[in-house]
């Protein structure tokens, strides 16, 4: 696949991309994922968690958010991107 750079790392450490589509594992709520992420996104951009079973729960918290959620039998995700 071409233009697709993997980054290991916390998104507070990095500061010198934007991204179109920022991705993660359930590492913590996707609130928490976003503050700490949203100075990599593109304008437009998407957000997409792999998350676990509360899943459902947590994307009704996205208040300002489209969300889409996909289930498989062990593993839900989340793709968002922002209303605004």
């Amino acid at each position: 696949m071409d233009n697709i750079e993997i980054i290991k790392g916390f998104s507070y450490n990095i500061c010198n991309i934007k991204a179109d589509l920022i991705t993660s594992r359930a590492v913590c709520e996707s609130l928490v994922l976003i503050q700490g992420s949203k100075h990599l996104l593109l304008n437009g951009g998407y957000y997409l968690f792999f998350k676990g079973a509360n899943t459902y729960t947590e994307s009704t918290l996205l208040k300002n958010f489209q969300c889409q959620t996909f289930s498989f039998p062990q593993r839900t995700f989340i793709y968002a991107r922002d209303k605004s």
